[in-house]
């Protein structure tokens, strides 16, 4: 068991920035209508096409789930270590 830990961490780490790049990417090319980047600057719009805004809203929907869960496993694990005395945060901050 010990032996699948680090392999298990890097598999969810990972997961986590993959969902992070398809949640960002689906969401500007899901829009339908031009990008306004808090009233400053307007992006228009990526894709015109109504069929490949819809694929990229349907992909981004359950790419938000999996996030959301994939953080809610990351905290839960952080949560778990401090209590049984791993220091897990300040560890990541030295």
């Amino acid at each position: 068991m010990k032996n699948l830990m680090p392999w298990l961490v890097f598999f969810v780490h990972t997961m986590m920035y993959v969902s992070v790049v398809i949640v960002l990417i689906s969401g500007v090319f899901m829009m339908d209508r031009p990008i306004i980047f808090f009233n400053v600057v307007t992006f228009p719009q990526p894709l015109s096409s109504v069929d490949m805004t819809g694929l990229f809203g349907r992909i981004h929907t359950p790419a938000c789930g999996v996030l959301a869960a994939l953080i809610t496993l990351h905290v839960v694990a952080v949560i778990k270590h401090q209590l049984s005395g791993q220091s897990i945060i300040k560890r990541m901050f030295s």
